[in-house]
């Protein structure tokens, strides 16, 4: 089952508006409408790399008149090779993180006003391999996020002051903070709004394509035997990834700050299992943010994109 099945209208924030229509062309012809009418399909603009990006289709999906019910923040991408983004910030952890954090504090009063809501952050496994408190070289950097610096000073090739760039630990990084800051939302935004906060991980699939931008992990699909065993093993397909979503998105019983395995209740594992690291990643995140505000200030806003409604 999915949310348009169930007459929901739904948006697709994405970066190509190529692959969006491609998509809403095989939802509308595979969906089956579980009586009554289908629901429709809308596309926006998004850019997860450009927080300028961010803020206009927030702005484009905050003047629909649709209720806003569910924020399934999804978009990420895996391992990539160093770099940052036009806001000067690690890639990984503003694409995976960060702008959907900023998205959901945007569309915050639109979900308030279309409560019963919900933010659904969807992580990962990996968040269970985060090495820190104390990063990849023990506690001497402070590479939690207390210390973490997100404008890339801590990567400049094993430095003897920061640890050097890994792409798989920072890509753990991230999808660990999206589950920290699920509970903090809760604790420190969303009680008594009406607005929850959703954790998951969906599972492992060598087909979803997220792992597309890493030079490593392509490798290992297109010249090793190890993308077929894992999928034998315990991979997913697209459908059963995405069942975990709807689950929660749609089930009666999901409550703000759960977090899900495998349509069912689970619990986060190491730090993203620490509490005391909301307040450290509440204040990161705000620091990074306002350091974009200033740096924006005075110049021309981009407007909000036109939706594109099938």
């Amino acid at each position: 089952m999915s949310t348009s099945e169930v007459g929901a209208t739904v948006i697709l924030a994405c970066r190509s508006e190529a692959r969006a229509l491609t998509a809403m062309k095989h939802i509308t012809t595979s969906a089956s409408p579980l009586g009554g009418a289908p629901g429709s399909l809308v596309f926006v603009p998004l850019d997860l790399s450009s927080l300028a990006s961010v803020e206009a289709c927030a702005k484009s999906i905050s003047a629909m008149s649709e209720p806003l019910s569910a924020l399934v923040c999804n978009a990420g991408m895996m391992a990539v090779p160093f770099a940052l983004t036009g806001d000067g910030l690690e890639t990984q952890f503003q694409v995976n993180y960060l702008a959907h954090h900023h998205l959901s504090m945007l569309l915050l009063d639109k979900l308030k006003a279309s409560a019963p809501a919900r933010i659904i952050n969807v992580s990962s496994i990996s968040h269970a391999w985060v090495p820190f408190p104390g990063g990849c070289c023990g506690s001497a950097c402070g590479l939690c996020f207390g210390g973490f610096d997100l404008t890339g000073k801590r990567f400049p090739a094993k430095s003897a002051g920061y640890c050097a760039y890994e792409a798989f630990e920072d890509y753990s990084y991230s999808k660990a903070a999206q589950v920290i800051m699920t509970k903090e939302l809760d604790r420190r935004v969303l009680r008594g709004t009406g607005v929850a906060s959703i954790a998951l991980e969906p599972g492992l699939s060598v087909v979803s394509g997220i792992a597309d931008g890493s030079p490593c992990l392509r490798f290992v699909t297109n010249y090793t035997c190890i993308p077929k065993i894992m999928g034998a093993l315990v991979g997913k397909s697209l459908p059963q990834m995405a069942s975990t979503v709807v689950f929660a998105a749609l089930s009666d019983t999901v409550k703000s700050g759960d977090y899900l395995r495998n349509v069912n209740m689970a619990s986060p594992v190491g730090p993203a299992a620490d509490a005391a690291n909301g307040p450290l990643l509440w204040e990161l995140s705000t620091q990074a943010l306002s350091a974009h505000a200033a740096s924006s200030a005075g110049r021309p806003r981009v407007s909000a994109p036109q939706p594109v409604t099938m």
